[in-house]
């Protein structure tokens, strides 16, 4: 592995790889919002490292190592190499770190040659890093050294003399004085020597002459030839440009606009567009010929022939390459049925030049871009509308569209916001901001979403100033609403609380206001989003504000007041008639003013309104009109609960969650968030063994649940994972439990909440093992992908358990990865001494707990009666409720076989266990007792969920009790 740094500021124009193409760093290519956008600045962005396509991402990783080990043998071996690693991104860098760094990847014949520019690197630690940890991984291999760091220097004098004297067929002594002045200009890099050297060609300093058939120069000083060069290569590159025909001039200038790779299909109309509009502008330039040499004006530079000439022309000249990738929806002409070249610009450098020929700052500029964006808008619109087919005339075919679109919109919406006030109107370009924000969101690009958001925010308050709130209000609101949802997920909190404060201080309704309520409710947890308790006042706050008045510290009677409420308003019906009830949209329609508040104008009366709602509520699935009294309530509501419930305050979460049943009933709505109203009340119930009313909270929420297939917002899935781990699992069966779980772990990751997102993974995991479910070959890379998100997130105890179960897969199946006792943790995985030296405080109990539930699961699995006795002493001191429920179960399971196992072995003394198990003796704490002790728990325990119709329990106590006593009937 040899990795090279280029002290140069530009890299050859020779054909080699290029791995990480980057554009102008002034006109952003908006391809690259199909990428992640990573950056380590703060913990927001770092969450949000892997984004959207995070599974999928670490799914070419590991289908991508095993491609490697598979091509790479003695007899192919391979050389790859990555150029400009300066511009790559952060999931650039973890793919080839985790390529280079993976397991055996040492005994693959491969030589991987990594290049970037030092000079153009302000962040030397990811390249530190990713030395550091193949040099690591090699030593833990036991090889030889494998990296090497070369510093490859610029051309020396000497060798800038060579290549110009090979240029120009001239002995190196003849050409001191040129090669002094190249060099002085271009410190020897060979992009800039190129380009120098065609400049003094353009200038005549060197000239062919064709008399003699050999290059000349005249009697020039060193000094004259420098002052004949630019300091500045973009410069010398932009000289070349403009001695160029204008048309290919423009025509580059708009294509650097757009892409790094263009294609002239797309490129003509926009060519056209920019004419026209310089034309009308009075910027018309007065020399459209293609060739200088000849006055044979072509009537149209923009047609597509023309630009093929064009770009052909511009190929010779070395500025762009071909480039059929490219080619994404060019039409195929019936002549010939020959497809139009892409291309793409040979450097950036030279994109970089190209798009300086339109000077910044001018009109000219606003005008080429604001042609530019409208064409690509109506594109955009035109191609949105028929994406699956393009339709062609009576000179091209019908092709199917199949590339993406979108960097159409972002492109041109990216120029509106560079054009200047005076040539824009600013509510059509804020609306675009609006539009092409939450395009961003839904490509899980939150970074860039929230750069459109402001863009849109500050062309309005620019130029309406505070009279925007009055003006256009909707469009401020919902550009601030989308703004300050953006910040939160990135972790940019005090961004966050500009944008909760301008709505919360100008929103005129309690409807309005909803969503930066929300924000600034998540916002109080602290930036660690651990202050669950103290984050509980300000939700109680809201609700009153929404006529929901509850306590802070409500008293026992005040909650069997509620209880006896809500028995009321029930009226003889169980729980599970909330999920007949319709859903209440969270949109407000019309605004609900706050109290002392005048009501806002309304299209529809408050009899309208009720009429309305009783016509619409008696039908199952239909939506409700937006109503404050429930749908804001129930939003707020299923916050603070959550807060209440992890901040240890459970009296709020009694008066508060009955009081919101009460409202749901009151109004026969729902809202998605009522599920968790129905966890949070019936989740204590499994802690205090009342699984009759766990069932029903359960069963109810279920109902609620799926009525929202698709909801994927970030509160929703976190309680939906709660939901699922507390309650769902008591009456769903675990195997089709888990790829729910496996859903909530991707759909978490891509909003930013890792904790909850990598919970989710484990109690899939939990369940998976658990449900004795095959040892697939998809079980080992399903566990390396979280393993492998866990370690580029810094999450240590979920690397550790995911580690874990890894080895315990590894043991089940055998091998050379599995432990030497098929029963200890000691493998390449995970090793239990290791785990246990590095763990302190609270994840030193949970990892001790955990091991200790693998290890005795395996001890039941491979009969070893010594290690079952191990482990039921190391999880002894757990007490019988352990939430999650899954781990709950698992730990019971294991300790109920092991314990009935042990009672019937001789050699422990066959432990006489009483023949009741009604009650459980923990009063007796001596060693001896420590079999029956557990035996009569575990069976008391799955006796009473099998009791409820538990689809888990029931095979497990079966099993159970014919462990105790064995019998047919058993």
């Amino acid at each position: 592995i040899v990795s090279v740094t280029k002290t140069t500021t530009a890299s050859s124009t020779s054909s080699r790889s290029e791995g990480s193409n980057k554009s102008d760093p002034q006109q952003h290519d908006a391809n690259t919002l199909n990428s992640s956008h990573v950056e380590d600045e703060t913990a927001g962005r770092k969450r949000l490292k892997m984004s959207t396509a995070s599974l999928e991402m670490s799914t070419i990783t590991y289908a991508f190592s095993h491609f490697l080990r598979a091509v790479c043998t003695s007899q192919q071996p391979l050389v790859w190499m990555v150029d400009d690693l300066q511009w790559a991104d952060a999931a650039s860098f973890q793919l080839i770190k985790t390529l280079l760094t993976a397991n055996d990847i040492g005994r693959c014949h491969m030589l991987f040659v990594g290049a970037y520019r030092s000079n153009e690197v302000t962040d030397l630690k990811p390249f530190e890093e990713l030395q550091e940890k193949v040099a690591a991984a090699a030593r833990d291999e036991e090889s030889a050294e494998v990296v090497t760091q070369m510093e490859i220097s610029t051309l020396t004098p000497d060798h800038v003399g060579q290549f110009i004297a090979d240029s120009i067929r001239k002995d190196t002594t003849e050409i001191e004085p040129i090669t002094e002045a190249v060099y002085t200009k271009t410190l020897g890099n060979i992009f800039f020597v190129q380009q120098a050297l065609e400049e003094l060609v353009r200038q005549n300093a060197i000239y062919y002459d064709v008399m003699c058939f050999e290059w000349r120069f005249g009697d020039i000083s060193r000094v004259a030839l420098e002052d004949s060069l630019s300091d500045d290569v973009v410069q010398l590159v932009q000289n070349k440009l403009l001695s160029l025909p204008p048309s290919l001039s423009q025509a580059l200038a708009v294509a650097a606009l757009t892409k790094q790779s263009f294609d002239i299909t797309w490129l003509s109309p926009l060519v056209a567009a920019v004419q026209v509009a310089i034309r009308e502008s009075g910027e018309t330039k007065d020399d459209n010929d293609m060739d200088n040499n000849n006055n044979n004006e072509e009537k149209d530079t923009s047609s597509i022939p023309t630009l093929q000439k064009l770009m052909k022309l511009a190929f010779d000249e070395g500025l762009v390459l071909h480039d059929n990738a490219a080619v994404g929806m060019a039409q195929v002409p019936k002549r010939g049925q020959q497809q139009w070249l892409g291309f793409k610009f040979a450097h950036d450098r030279i994109r970089e030049a190209a798009c300086n020929t339109v000077p910044k700052g001018t009109d000219e500029y606003d005008v080429v871009l604001k042609s530019i964006a409208t064409v690509l808008l109506d594109q955009y619109d035109r191609m949105n509308n028929c994406r699956s087919t393009h339709s062609g005339n009576n000179n091209y075919t019908t092709v199917t569209i199949n590339e993406d679109i979108d960097w159409m919109m972002f492109t041109a919406v990216s120029h509106l916001n560079s054009i200047s006030p005076r040539h824009i109107q600013a509510v059509p370009v804020a609306e675009l901001n609006l539009k092409v924000g939450k395009l961003a969101i839904a490509k899980g690009a939150f970074d860039e979403s929230s750069v459109f958001f402001r863009a849109g925010v500050e062309r309005l308050e620019n130029y309406f100033g505070m009279s925007v709130w009055k003006d256009h209000y909707d469009l401020i609101l919902a550009l601030y609403n989308d703004w300050l949802e953006s910040e939160h997920t990135l972790g940019h909190y005090d961004r966050a609380n500009f944008c909760v404060d301008k709505v919360i201080n100008h929103a005129t309704s309690l409807g309005d206001k909803l969503r930066a309520q929300r924000i600034y409710l998540m916002l109080q947890c602290g930036p660690d989003n651990r202050a669950y308790k103290e984050a509980v006042d300000p939700g109680l706050e809201i609700l009153s504000l929404y006529g929901v008045d509850i306590p802070e510290k409500p008293t026992e009677k005040q909650i069997r007041r509620e209880k006896f409420r809500l028995q009321l308003a029930l009226r003889g019906r169980n729980l599970m008639c909330l999920s007949t009830f319709p859903i209440a949209s969270e949109t407000p329609q019309p605004g609900v003013p706050e109290k002392g508040q005048p009501a806002p104008e309304s299209p529809m009366a408050e009899e309208e309104h009720t009429e309305e709602l009783s016509l619409t509520s008696s039908k199952k699935g239909k939506t409700a009109p937006y109503t404050s009294d429930i749908a804001g309530p129930l939003i707020i509501s299923h916050i603070t609960l959550r807060n209440a419930w992890l901040g240890g305050r459970p009296e709020v979460v009694q008066m508060l969650g009955h009081r919101m049943l009460r409202l749901a009933l009151a109004h026969q709505t729902i809202t998605k968030n009522l599920a968790f109203v129905l966890m949070a009340l019936g989740s204590p119930s499994v802690r205090e063994e009342k699984y009759e009313r766990a069932f029903l909270f359960a069963n109810a929420s279920q109902a609620i649940l799926d009525r929202f297939p698709r909801e994927k917002s970030q509160d929703f899935l976190m309680s939906k994972v709660i939901l699922y781990s507390a309650l769902i699992v008591l009456r769903l069966p675990f195997r089709d439990a888990i790829e729910p779980f496996m859903d909530m772990y991707k759909g978490l990751l891509a909003v930013g909440d890792s904790d909850t997102s990598f919970g989710s993974a484990m109690n899939g995991m939990m369940l998976y093992f658990i449900a004795a479910m095959p040892l697939g070959s998809m079980m080992e890379p399903r566990l390396l992908l979280y393993e492998e998100a866990a370690t580029n997130l810094g999450k240590s105890s979920f690397i550790t358990v995911f580690g874990l179960y890894r080895q315990m897969l590894y043991n089940l199946q055998g091998g050379i990865q599995a432990s030497p006792n098929p029963c200890e943790i000691d493998g390449p995985a995970a090793s239990e001494r290791a785990i246990v030296a590095k763990s302190e405080g609270p994840s030193a109990k949970m990892n001790n707990r955990d091991i200790g539930i693998i290890r005795l699961q395996l001890a039941v699995i491979f009969s070893d009666a010594e290690a079952m006795e191990e482990q039921l002493k190391r999880l002894d001191p757990y007490p019988i409720f352990d939430p999650p429920f899954p781990r709950q179960y698992w730990r019971m399971t294991y300790m109920g076989i092991a314990a009935l196992i042990l009672s019937r072995n001789p050699n422990y003394g066959g432990h006489r266990r009483r023949e009741s198990c009604t009650q459980l003796p923990f009063v007796r704490k001596r060693e001896k007792e420590l079999i029956p002790k557990w035996a009569d728990a575990c069976l008391d325990f799955f006796e009473k969920l099998s009791g409820f119709g538990s689809p888990n329990a029931q095979p497990v106590y079966a099993c159970l009790k014919a462990l105790d006593k064995p019998k047919i009937a058993a």
